[in-house]
């Protein structure tokens, strides 16, 4: 395997978890409310629903984006 299992820096970004315990971790709930930001300006602030869209997304990013549904939570499609 061509994966370095040794790195010269001291940070383990696994915590030391293996592979199969990692997997098991699950998403945080998403908040209540948030903010979408760019340049330190706030773009949009409300429930995720709300600040999630595709005319906010564009705003912040630069681009167009397409959002679906998959599992009753929101997927972000960029189209490059």
């Amino acid at each position: 395997m061509s994966v370095p299992t040794v790195h010269p820096f001291t940070f383990d970004p696994t915590y030391g978890l293996q592979l199969d315990q990692l997997r098991q971790i699950r998403a945080p709930e998403a908040p209540a409310d948030f903010d979408a930001m760019r340049d330190g300006r706030v773009i949009a602030d409300g429930t995720p629903d709300a600040v999630l869209t595709e005319d906010n997304l564009e705003a912040i990013f630069g681009y167009r984006m397409q959002i679906e549904q998959m599992g009753g939570k929101p997927f972000v499609l960029h189209h490059l």
